[in-house]
């Protein structure tokens, strides 16, 4: 038999070499992109914040998936930072405190592996992005709550990027973390307010304040995600933007609430990667998420296998989750051990101490929040309504909530015959929860460690005892003006 040769017309060949360059584009493994923020709830526009402007995020949104129901592990940075750097619960790597020195710090062991150590394994270069260009930096933050040797990211320049694919970036943005020092957009006469606080001008300006952050986050994810373009990355990278854990506000962050716990997620698969089949652009999903499972859903993403010891998930495999976990413990001079189970509806939450008020917070809280001086003088006064009182009363044994017709988890619903067998159910789950994942938060903390936080909050209620007697002062002053003004 004779074999003819012949060439190929241009164009046909063009369209062979384009379509044998897709498809090597769709088996490449995608660049993933981390874009984490500090102490932010879903206030973003595209969660229907009016009195925030944050196009570039809204158009993310768009063009990915918007998770409405994502809830971080623990209520405070460098717990949850353990959690989701590892895909495995702070409580269980024993990192559950709130910052806690190398020298007690437990060492992450195996199986325990940081996601930047696993990804290299799998073929990354990873970087955790200070300097992306003359006019936009990261902060770097990692603080982890444990110690280890060979977990830590490999770079921090964003220039890198490029020539060191695939990459695994982290770029940390901190502007929603107080102190609030950004450009006034949000007015204070038209932020909507939670009932549990007392409808007061401090409250307002406070709330405004922390909207203008996230504007301001918004501008720098815009200048981010530009940069990603320029380089040329933008159709190969997974962009996953999220927080860290819920409001630097009162009832918000150190709270196992949903302004504690609950985080704007946003994940925009890149165009030149082929997409998991429970992936949707330019959808809303109400499915359940733990940040945890951000963890997992990289790994997945990178071809990398997900460990058995690690308690994430893929968010588009699998069944999804009919419940996410978190937890509070040490936090400076403050203990809570507070453990709490959320599904689709209800919210159980079980404290250790449960005659610390609600208000109970650290000296650096008193210092940075006007609402902690404010609270407590309308509450002498008598000038606080019986849903803003509780903010200076027990915190109770349990608490039980049902999210459907008290999304601002007021009405305890703990005592309630009518649910009692809710009660039941979630007190079983939550106990379930720490047995399955070894809570180490159920043992007495080692000597040394509650030693370390005593000594700290002595010292820094010492060091910060002028800051807030000039925040009171400066609070008491405000109401009293207040009231002349309304007399």
């Amino acid at each position: 038999m004779t074999f003819r040769i012949f060439s190929l017309p241009a164009v046909v060949l063009g369209l062979m070499l384009s379509f044998v360059g897709a498809a090597h584009a769709e088996s490449a493994k995608p660049n993933i992109l981390w874009i984490v923020t500090e102490d932010m709830c879903p206030d973003l526009g595209c969660y229907g914040e009016p009195q925030v402007h944050t196009p570039h995020l809204d158009a993310l949104a768009a063009r990915g998936v918007l998770f409405t129901r994502a809830f971080a592990t623990a209520t405070v940075c460098s717990a949850t930072r353990s959690a989701f750097i590892t895909g495995t619960y702070q409580t269980t790597l024993g990192a559950q405190h709130q910052r806690m020195d190398d020298s007690i710090a437990p060492p992450l062991c195996d199986p325990y592996q940081t996601l930047p150590q696993r990804l290299r394994e799998a073929g990354y270069y990873t970087a955790n992005v200070k300097k992306i260009n003359q006019h936009l930096r990261g902060t770097g933050k990692n603080d982890w709550n444990f110690t280890t040797k060979t977990g830590h990211f490999e770079g921090n320049d964003w220039a890198e990027l490029k020539t060191r694919q695939p990459f695994f970036a982290q770029v940390n943005f901190q502007e929603s973390h107080r102190p609030f020092t950004s450009e006034a957009h949000a007015d204070p006469a038209k932020v909507n307010l939670p009932p549990y606080y007392p409808d007061h001008p401090v409250t307002r300006r406070d709330w405004a304040g922390y909207l203008d952050e996230i504007t301001e986050v918004d501008v720098k994810v815009g200048k981010l995600l530009d940069q990603l373009e320029a380089d040329g990355l933008a159709d190969n990278t997974l962009v996953i933007f999220f927080g860290d854990h819920g409001r630097p506000m009162l009832r918000g962050k150190q709270w196992n609430y949903d302004s504690g716990t609950r985080v704007p997620l946003i994940i925009a698969w890149p165009k030149a990667v082929k997409a998991p089949g429970r992936y949707q652009s330019g959808s809303v999903s109400d499915q359940l998420v733990s940040l945890i499972d951000v963890t997992a859903t990289s790994l997945k993403a990178a071809g990398a296998d997900i460990p058995d010891s690690m308690h994430g998930r893929s968010i588009f495999d699998g069944e999804p989750r009919d419940a996410v976990f978190s937890a509070s413990d040490r936090d400076g001079e403050c203990i809570l051990r507070s453990r709490s189970i959320r599904t689709a509806r209800y919210r159980y939450i079980r404290n250790a101490y449960p005659d610390r008020p609600v208000i109970y917070s650290t000296a650096y809280r008193q210092q940075m929040h006007p609402l902690y001086h404010l609270v407590r003088k309308l509450g002498d006064e008598g000038r606080l309504n019986a849903v803003q009182h509780h903010l200076l009363e027990p915190r109770g044994v349990e608490e039980l909530y049902d999210l459907k017709s008290d999304p601002y988890e007021i009405h305890n619903l703990a005592d309630s015959p009518e649910h009692a067998e809710t009660l039941h159910d979630l007190r079983a789950r939550l106990d379930a929860w720490i047995k399955r994942t070894n809570d180490q938060g159920q043992q007495p903390d080692r000597a040394e460690v509650a030693e370390y936080f005593e000594q700290y909050g002595r010292q820094s209620a010492k060091r910060r005892a002028k800051a807030i007697e000039t925040m009171r002062q400066r609070i008491y002053a405000e109401d009293e003006r207040f009231l002349k003004q309304i007399q």
